[in-house]
């Protein structure tokens, strides 16, 4: 959306502020009714004849002194450039006089001061995106006007609302939500329930939700926005508008397709009277953008209109229709033209090639030209134009390191070109395909990590992060390819460096970094200093003929630098600079020797691959084996299974094509020992390995010990084992409510579970603890984090469309729950995490991050070690589960062999019904295997009566021989 398009919208909200009245009998009525009339005239975005209104309302405010009401016409007078003129200098100059005016007659914290620099802070924030400087003058209104009206007032209001989104648009939700949260508490105070001014607080509520990834929360006050809007009579249909804007963003992001697009329709329409052809083409766009994923017809038809509108509007050669020419040529590569589309990005580049100024949309067509091209199985045009790309981002950045969206397009051409690379090989078998693709491979991935370290905040990391993903699932084709022609484990440690890529590029959701990044108090120009030495040493190790001793001098600077951060700033350098690389070496010296680890790394179809490739990679104490098969739509072959094992259905044939789909029978073949740690990926995190079976018809359970890891990275982040010392226990209180136990699930109706009541009181039995059932969810927080064991039997929800809304509740009544989205932000020390309950393995299937569930949560939050649940679980059978698994663990069992021994117990004494998988097979391992060591209860007693006893036997044994001697 160009810029004014913004302004525009964000007026509707910084100019809604009711007039102030103060003294208002004593003022002249005139003055009055013109700053009304002024104020009303903005509000309608008649900046012009508003200014008129204003200004003579000014004069008659300074003529008697009235200052709250003189800057307050001020305010609107000193933005009006912006609007009428485009011209953001002149509004800051003026600006900045009436500061020192404001500042003279009303002292350092007037009301008129307050409103200077909230002018200040939207200038910095919407025109001049100087979002730092513009958060530092709107707390300064906010502190003003605190100061000047009090907490409950109208302008303190909206200076919280306006703080905080700007907090929100920084990525620090951390100092956001505290703003947000006295907003909400503001507000309530002062406006009655649907009055307009909730509008503003509405808004900044939608975007720091949307900001967190929490899209049906963001959906909520999107709604709210838009009811607002349809009962506000001033300025509803503006409100309206944005609502829809915003309620189209979230449905697209909850793949609410149709209803997005519903919205997007209903916003070009509402605001056909004075949306401009631009705007309505930047609705076309958006709903080009929507159906993508869902309707190809429908996004060639959109996007070709939006680029209609713009060659009739601003001509061929303006940048916006260049824009609109690249979204429609994009869509008929993607939707099975690329033959159509390569000419247009031929006529495109060469446009592009040599204007300064349009650089970025000049490698954005270029990089999708070598998409096109490769889809269209022109592989080698692809490859030189990978080339192009390759050269224009290097002037890119060096005219622009930040180099805005540039990297994007770079990413998709790298991509493009390894594919183009791979795929000559394969035609030909030519091994120096594999060996350009290798040398190509090491160039870009020094600049995609260069990149990936030095963004920020989440909505970059994920929109980057879904490009890297691809190009290094592709990289793990090719290092499949090089291990197989050459059998060198060089290229095996490859394979696993680009899986780990593509598993854990985050290691956990970008949202959740967003929320602590603004925590780790680093100064930007740190930050900066080492963007600037990181870029130049990519330059310089990417071009042949770099100075190779000033390489030297800039990686000494480097080293340097992190070491100061390390010294100076620890918790940024753990967070985000302390990272280790996997090898197979280190794999194998963390294996034991009856141990095996399987990774996967599973790529999706496209046009070029309509199958799906499935590399397994086997990793024994002295053996490194790879494997690679090809099949039809996996992910429909899990649902398949899954499906069929929550009917209680056999499961031997599904079972045993998996077993050939994901290589086992090769795998088997080599693979040590009784004991597998297995690294899923996508879809393979919701399948339970213990239920494979193998060509005979044995299940893996009856062989095999298996546990999984989320990344290789986590088997070198074990936490130093510790002597288990408390244990939490929960499980909601039971009230006495006639139900059907026999058939309960712990998923979301929160029927009564008595068994989670029952299942805490034997494990309290076994190992001690404290049970939390009567405790604050505060209470609960802040007991859990320093237990060395957590267990929750209770009911949970989870949310696929928005993760961080998933939640395990506290209570029937759905009252209190603890939200992933809390857990994230959390810090716990616990060795082993139980989640009793439904899905807690499960959720939502994000690329680069695997599956989305509240157990990657408490991983996250600082406990590697996590029992977890793949489906809605029953009540009973899981408490019998876990009290074996517990007992096991107290034995001093390894914690994975302890709930495969549940499990088998489990089989031994059930019932016919209840040995169905799905009875008992659906909890899983997670982290580090080792065992558990418990403090005995009885160990002081013992300490005492050993040397006690000893005194008894030395005294007994001298009076025997007193009395043998008499």
């Amino acid at each position: 959306m160009k810029i004014y398009t913004c302004l525009t919208f964000f007026a509707v909200f910084l100019f809604s502020t009711p007039i102030q009245s103060q003294n208002q009998s004593e003022s002249d009525s005139t003055g009055i009714n013109d700053q009304i009339k002024g104020e009303r005239l903005f509000k309608a975005f008649k900046f012009d004849s508003g200014t008129f209104y204003l200004r003579k309302a000014s004069e008659v405010f300074r003529e008697k002194e009235d200052w709250t009401r003189y800057f307050e016409c001020r305010y609107y007078i000193n933005l009006a450039p912006v609007f009428l003129e485009r011209n953001t200098q002149k509004a800051l100059d003026s600006l900045n006089a009436d500061l020192a005016l404001a500042k003279e007659k009303m002292g350092e914290s007037g009301s008129g001061v307050g409103e200077i620099y909230f002018g200040l802070g939207w200038l910095h924030d919407n025109a001049l995106r100087e979002k730092e400087k513009g958060s530092d003058y709107y707390h300064k209104a906010l502190q003003t006007w605190e100061s000047s009206y009090g907490t409950y007032h109208e302008k303190t209001a909206k200076a919280y609302a306006n703080y905080a989104l700007i907090l929100i648009s920084i990525r620090k939700f951390g100092k956001a939500e505290p703003a947000l949260n006295k907003a909400l508490e503001v507000y309530g105070e002062v406006y009655p329930a649907n009055h307009g001014e909730w509008a503003r607080l509405y808004n900044t509520a939608f975007y720091y939700y949307h900001g967190l990834n929490q899209l049906e929360k963001a959906s909520t006050f999107a709604s709210a926005l838009y009811q607002i809007g349809k009962n506000n009579k001033e300025t509803g249909l503006q409100l309206t508008i944005r609502s829809c804007r915003n309620l189209s963003i979230v449905l697209y992001g909850l793949q609410e397709y149709e209803l997005a697009a519903k919205y997007a329709l209903e916003e070009m329409e509402l605001g056909k009277e004075f949306l401009n052809t631009d705007q309505i083409a930047s609705i076309y766009n958006n709903l080009g953008r929507i159906y993508w994923f869902s309707d190809a017809d429908k996004t060639l038809e959109f996007t070709k209109k939006a680029l209609d509108l713009k060659l009739s509007s601003l001509g061929p050669d303006d940048p916006g229709t260049i824009s609109s020419q690249i979204n429609y040529a994009s869509a008929l590569t993607d939707f099975g033209s690329p033959d159509i589309a390569i000419p247009m990005f031929k006529s495109i580049s060469a446009k592009l090639m040599s204007s300064d100024n349009q650089k970025e949309d000049g490698l954005r067509s270029l990089s999708l030209m070598s998409k096109a091209y490769n889809f269209n199985q022109q592989w080698q045009k692809s490859t030189e134009t990978y080339r192009q790309a390759e050269e224009m981002y290097f002037s890119l950045i060096d005219l622009q390191p930040e180099a805005n969206l540039a990297f994007y397009y770079y990413a998709t051409a790298a991509k493009n070109n390894l594919s183009s690379l791979i795929e000559q090989f394969k035609t030909t078998r030519d091994t120096e395909y594999l060996r350009k693709a290798h040398t190509d491979y090491k160039t870009a991935d020094s600049l995609l990590q260069f990149i990936w370290k030095n963004l920020e905040y989440a909505a970059d990391q994920q929109s980057f992060l879904n490009l890297t993903i691809e190009f290094y699932v592709i990289a793990s084709d090719l290092f499949y390819y090089l291990f197989k022609e050459t059998n060198e484990v060089k290229y095996a440690d490859l394979l696993l460096y680009s899986s780990e890529k593509n598993k854990a590029s985050i290691s956990f959701p970008a949202f959740s970094l967003a929320l602590k990044m603004d925590q780790l108090n680093i100064p930007s120009e740190i930050l900066n200093r080492k963007k600037e030495i990181d870029l130049s040493i990519a330059r310089l190790e990417n071009n042949p003929d770099g100075d190779k001793e000033l390489l030297v001098i800039k990686k000494n600077e480097r080293d340097s630098l992190l070491e100061e951060i390390r010294i100076r700033y620890p918790k940024y350098y753990s967070e985000r600079m302390n990272t280790r690389e996997l090898t197979i070496d280190q794999i194998q010296k963390n294996l034991l020797p009856d141990e095996s680890l399987i990774m996967y790394i599973t790529s999706e179809s496209n046009y070029i691959r309509p199958e799906s490739s499935i590399i397994s990679l086997l990793v024994t104490k002295d053996k490194v084996g790879v494997w690679r098969s090809i099949t039809d739509q996996l992910p429909l072959k899990i649902e398949q299974f899954l499906t069929a094992l929550n009917d209680r259905e056999d499961l031997s044939a599904k079972s045993s094509e998996l077993y050939r789909v994901l290589n086992l029978d090769s795998v088997e073949a080599v693979l040590k020992g009784q004991k597998i740690t297995i690294i899923p990926n996508n879809e393979l995190f919701a399948l339970p390995f213990d239920l494979i079976t193998d060509s005979s018809g044995e299940s893996f359970i009856e062989k095999y010990t298996i546990g999984y890891l989320q990344s290789g990275a986590m088997m070198l982040s074990k936490k130093d084992k510790k002597v288990v010392r408390t244990a939490s226990l929960f499980a909601p209180s039971i009230e006495t409510v006639e139900t059907d136990s026999e058939n309960l699930a712990r998923g979301s109706q929160l029927e009564l579970l008595y068994s989670s009541v029952d299942e805490i009181d034997k494990i309290n039995e076994i190992i001690g603890g404290s049970k939390l059932n009567d405790k604050s969810k505060s209470g609960i927080l802040d007991q859990i984090r320093d237990s060395d064991i957590i267990h929750f039997a209770t009911h949970a929800e989870v949310s696929h469309s928005s993760p961080g809304s998933s939640e395990l509740f506290l209570s029937y009544d759905r009252e209190s729950s603890i939200y992933a989205y809390e857990l994230y932000n959390q810090n716990f020390n616990a060795q082993l995490v139980t989640l009793s309950a439904c899905n807690t393995g499960i959720g939502k299937l994000q690329k680069g991050e695997g599956i989305q569930s509240l157990g990657k949560a408490f991983t996250y939050a600082g406990c590697p070690n996590i029992v977890m649940s793949l489906w809605p679980v029953n009540d009973e059978s899981t408490a019998e589960l876990m009290t074996y698994f517990y007992q096991n663990l107290k034995d001093g069992m390894r914690k994975d062999a302890a709930l495969r021994n549940a499990k088998l117990t489990y089989l031994e004494n059930a019932d016919p019904v209840k040995a169905h998988p799905y009875y008992w097979a659906g909890f899983v391992f997670s982290g580090n295997p080792e065992a558990l060591e418990f403090e005995s209860g009885n160990t002081s007693w013992w300490l005492f009566a050993i040397p006690l006893l000893v005194i008894v036997a030395i005294a007994g044994r001298k009076r025997f021989y007193s009395s043998s001697s008499s």
